[in-house]
């Protein structure tokens, strides 16, 4: 698994390079187009409807989509880039094994192969839940945190090097919320009709997921209800939206 990891951080890269090289090639393509601007707007007035405004009305939103904006123009051109990637090296011959070209292709093979996905299920799962249901005590969960994190799973926090904040010439290691299930801790802590309606649905698809994996219905909506009150009361600790921007409130280090 970490090789075939690796294979695909390789990839990225090139993917990456290939974009870049791309961008460049580009003259004359700034960043700011006055196309997309609304220059019959005062940016004093309405900065937003000025720079973006023409923008805004020659481009709609998707209809399976609950958002639309230049970010994911870029995440579609970089899947379409990384798809045609994938596509080529799969048709490629004669890839030496053990080499990243072999292993993209058995990486990508292995993702395509639904019908082999469906034979086998949720067997190569069955290991993890194993280890999760045999935790005993804090030092299991510790552990089994630790295992989650080398898996690439950011269960309870999140850890990432970035440049340190009070100095851009130095990187650090920051640890992080890794979030809920739902995208707000409101959904949490606010008790309003729609709030109320997305935790019982919540509730519900939680307890399908249980099924999928074979308990029976009692079961599964017993332990919905546990990872709906785990959750609840993380979202009870988690720093508010209007803290995240203050620097002494998300920033501290660690003495060693």
């Amino acid at each position: 698994m970490k090789k075939l990891k690796w294979g695909a951080i390789g990839l990225g890269a090139a993917l990456a390079i290939t974009v870049a090289c791309s961008q460049q090639a580009q003259k004359g393509a700034g960043v700011i187009k006055k196309e997309d601007m609304n220059l019959s707007v005062k940016p004093g007035e309405d900065f937003f409807e000025y720079a973006n405004g023409t923008w805004m009305k020659n481009t709609p939103i998707p209809a399976d989509r609950s958002r639309y904006g230049a970010f994911d123009i870029l995440g579609e051109k970089a899947n379409e880039a990384v798809h045609n990637l994938l596509e080529d090296a799969a048709k490629a011959e004669n890839a030496e094994e053990g080499s990243n070209l072999k292993k993209i292709q058995d990486f990508y093979a292995t993702a395509m192969d639904t019908k082999k996905i469906d034979e086998v299920g949720i067997a190569p799962l069955l290991p993890e839940f194993e280890r999760i249901a045999n935790l005993k005590n804090a030092t299991d969960l510790r552990k089994e945190l630790v295992h989650l994190h080398q898996l690439g799973i950011s269960a309870l926090f999140s850890a990432g090097v970035e440049q340190d904040m009070k100095n851009t010439e130095v990187n650090r290691m920051y640890l992080s919320e890794s979030g809920l299930s739902l995208s707000d801790r409101d959904y949490y802590v606010v008790d309003n009709e729609t709030n109320l309606n997305i935790r019982k649905e919540f509730v519900k698809h939680v307890a399908k997921m249980f099924e999928l994996i074979g308990e029976n219905a009692d079961d599964a909506a017993k332990n919905a209800e546990r990872i709906m009150k785990f959750e609840w009361l993380l979202s009870l600790i988690l720093v508010l939206r209007t803290e995240t921007t203050q620097q002494c409130t998300i920033l501290s280090r660690l003495k060693h």
